[in-house]
C-alpha cells in the first residue's frame, strides 16, 4: 500500500480542516495518510506521495510555509502529488488581488513542481467591515464559511488516482 503524507498549516483551523478530509478521502481510498503541521514533519523517506497545504494572507502564502518548501526543496523534489491553497476571497474576491496570490502560488509551484494544485475557499471567524467588503470586491452577504466538501473529494480523487499511478 502507498503511503501519502498530507502536509499543512494552518493559522485559523480552516487548512488543517481541509488537511483533515483529505487524509481521511485519501485513506477511504486506500492510500494510507498521514496528516501532519509542517512543524511536526521531520523525515519525507517514508512517504510515496506528499500533499502540501497552508492558507493565503496578504495575498501571499503564510511566511511559515515559504520558509519550510524552500528549506525542504530537496526532500519534496519528486514527491508531491498536490499542492492547496486555502483563501477565503480568492474565488468572490477582485481579479488584482487573484493575480497577486496566483503570483505566490506560482512561487511556490516552481520550488516543488506538484503534480496537481488547487484553491480552497476557507472561512473567517466574523464579517469583515465594509471597507474591507469594497476593497476586495466581495458583498457584504457573503457567507463567514466557504469550504467546498464536495470541491474537496473531487480534487482528493485526482490526486489518488495521481499517487496510484506513480512508480
Amino acid at each position: 500500500m502507498k503511503k501519502a503524507l498530507v502536509g499543512y498549516f494552518s493559522k485559523t483551523g480552516s487548512t488543517k480542516e481541509i488537511a483533515v478530509i483529505i487524509g481521511a478521502n485519501l485513506a477511504k481510498k486506500g492510500t494510507e495518510a498521514d496528516v501532519l503541521e509542517l512543524e511536526k514533519i521531520t523525515n519525507t523517506d517514508n512517504y510515496s506521495a506528499i500533499i502540501l497545504g497552508a492558507p493565503i494572507n496578504g495575498m501571499r502564502h503564510i511566511p511559515e510555509f515559504i520558509k519550510f518548501v524552500e528549506e525542504n526543496r530537496n526532500a519534496l523534489d519528486g514527491k508531491v502529488a498536490g499542492l492547496f491553497t486555502v483563501a477565503y476571497i480568492y474565488h468572490d474576491g477582485r481579479k488584482i488581488w487573484r493575480g497577486m496570490m496566483n503570483k505566490s502560488i506560482a512561487k511556490i509551484q516552481k520550488l516543488i513542481n506538484p503534480a496537481n494544485s488547487t484553491v480552497f475557499a476557507g472561512r473567517i471567524d466574523k464579517k469583515m467591515p465594509a471597507f474591507a467588503n469594497l476593497l476586495f470586491g466581495i458583498g457584504s452577504d457573503l457567507p463567514l464559511d466557504l469550504i467546498n466538501h464536495a470541491e474537496i473529494d473531487k480534487w482528493c480523487e485526482e490526486i489518488g488516482k495521481l499517487i496510484k499511478s506513480a512508480n
